[in-house]
């Protein structure tokens, strides 16, 4: 339990870097947006202006790409699963994998089925054209820099009804920071568990077992695998779920 606490921690302080990362996008949008009057401005200065901030979205996720250290992470819990059997058994004397072996594993683990490079820079792309579709709409529609602002970070400018409509989280920096927090927590997970994977391929598997950990939070993909088992070969026993290893999804 203390190591799974560990890791919660750290995953909480990875997330929190890759949140402020973004809060210093979200400077860099509203300054780029307060050098212009979009409504007054013409299609080749909003052009221009979005150019600008598909540069400034991409150095920053470029950033972000390089918070979560998986290197680091895989061999930190290997070296604690082997603690932890070591103690849990202690006829059961062995070493963790070998550093070539870890560096390998970090190097191919897959998030969802891809991996974490191309996850940030699909965040990127999304965030940036999310973004370029709220400045042309805006212009568009004739709305003030005020508005716009408030529908990129959710800022405090308008009052009254319309104030309420775009808070925080709702905004575009909001669902990029929801996202990025989602996909730095599933890449500090994965990384764990494949390298307690690797730990146990090492010291004994007899197979698979999923533990859930059943509670309101609890989504239906994981708590219909709770107490299924697999043998070595991944072939489900006495049951027809199809083995997935942990996390079974985004933020899992």
């Amino acid at each position: 339990i203390r190591h799974a606490f560990e890791l919660q921690q750290l995953s909480a302080g990875e997330e929190a870097r890759a949140d402020l990362i973004l809060r210093e996008l979200e400077l860099d949008l509203r300054s780029l947006l307060a050098s212009r009057n979009i409504s007054a401005s013409g299609k080749r200065e909003i052009e221009a202006l979005i150019k600008e901030s598909q540069r400034a979205i991409a150095g920053r996720y470029i950033n972000i790409a390089g918070v979560v250290d998986v290197d680091a992470i895989v061999q930190h819990v290997a070296e604690r699963t082997v603690a932890a059997i070591e103690t849990a058994v202690p006829s059961l004397t062995f070493g963790p994998p070998s550093v070539e072996t870890l560096r390998s594993l970090a190097k191919s683990i897959l998030i969802d089925g891809a991996p974490s490079a191309a996850w940030w820079a699909k965040q990127s792309d999304d965030m940036a054209f999310r973004f370029a579709g709220i400045v042309r709409r805006g212009r568009l529609n004739n709305e003030t820099n005020e508005q716009i602002v408030r529908k990129v970070v959710g800022d405090d400018a308008l009052s009254g009804i319309a104030r309420r409509k775009v808070v925080g989280d709702d905004a575009l920096s909001g669902i990029a920071r929801r996202n990025a927090r989602a996909l730095v927590h599933s890449s500090v997970m994965t990384a764990a568990n494949q390298a307690r994977l690797a730990v146990y391929g090492k010291a004994f598997r007899n197979g698979f077992r999923w533990l859930a950990t059943l509670d309101s939070n609890t989504c239906l993909t994981c708590s219909v695998l709770d107490g299924k088992e697999w043998g070595q070969d991944g072939k489900p026993v006495r049951h027809s779920q199809e083995m997935r290893m942990p996390p079974a999804h985004m933020n899992c």
